[in-house]
């Protein structure tokens, strides 16, 4: 009896999860966040200079876990980091030209140098490498 009754309360319980997600959130303050497949782990983009076809932009990347209280990025630092550009609704799908990557804080970094050949549908691809093998991977889109 004590067996099913703790079975019971257990069954009850409601732990509190931060649930991934494959679509990209906006905040008041123009921050982009999507969360890394698969997992775990969170980024989080905000514009210093928006790049457009002839201007090089900006951007500031957050990179880290979600706090289980209040969902709020907490910065961890990263190895393998790759970003780049990518135009999936082009025949043949293509990129841009290479970004620049620089780390200014812990799990926070500068990627400059951006810059969008074109305009329409882009992805920016925030990656987690290990050599070659890709153990994460967020794609966080953007129009022009």
């Amino acid at each position: 009896m004590r067996i099913l009754f703790a079975l019971l309360l257990a069954g009850c319980a409601n732990p509190k999860y931060v649930t991934p997600s494959d679509v990209a959130t906006t905040s008041s303050a123009g921050e982009t966040a999507i969360d890394f497949k698969p997992g775990p782990g969170r980024v989080a983009l905000r514009w210093e200079t928006k790049a457009t076809t002839d201007q090089y932009g900006t951007f500031l990347l957050k990179i880290g876990r979600a706090n289980i209280g209040d969902g709020s990025l907490l910065p961890e630092d990263v190895s393998g980091l790759n970003v780049f550009l990518w135009m999936p609704s082009m025949t043949p799908p293509h990129g841009s030209v290479p970004v620049e990557i620089e780390r200014v804080d812990v799990g926070t970094y500068r990627v400059s140098h951006v810059l969008f050949i074109m305009a329409g549908g882009w992805e920016i691809h925030v990656q987690l490498r290990d050599g070659s093998a890709v153990r994460n991977e967020a794609i966080l889109p953007f129009s022009l």
